[in-house]
């Protein structure tokens, strides 16, 4: 089983096609559609993602707390695991999460900027 940890956005000719004004108001209706189901589901997944994670490493730093009797020790590993879990939930929110959000709204600026409050970082809540 391998996991995808990169990822690649739109279609590079699909922005290029919005960039140079090949697509209908329908098109771009449907295209932004089917962009904002994809935001959706995987904004649902990460915040499902944060609350598994949290209460994982909640537990983890429960157990070593009993275990571990420096417990200056105990905060600091406890500080290192909460930066490493904040850095890697940026990391996915920007990279999983709103990417080919940011490309459809870059090429929507480009190709077809009249339709900016249409189709705009605004249309997806």
């Amino acid at each position: 089983m391998s996991y995808i940890l990169y990822n690649r956005g739109l279609p590079r000719k699909l922005v290029k096609n919005i960039e140079n004004r090949e697509y209908t108001i329908d098109e771009l209706d449907q295209i932004h559609n089917g962009i904002q189901s994809d935001y959706d589901n995987r904004k649902t997944g990460l915040g499902r993602a944060i609350i598994a994670l949290v209460l994982c490493s909640t537990f983890v730093m429960f157990l070593a707390s009993l275990k571990n009797p420096d417990p200056m020790a105990t905060r600091i590993a406890c500080g290192v695991l909460v930066a490493i879990i904040m850095l890697n939930i940026i990391y996915f929110q920007r990279n999983m999460v709103e990417k080919s959000k940011r490309q459809f709204v870059k090429a929507i600026k480009k190709g077809y900027p009249e339709l900016i409050g249409r189709f705009g970082k605004d249309s997806f809540p």
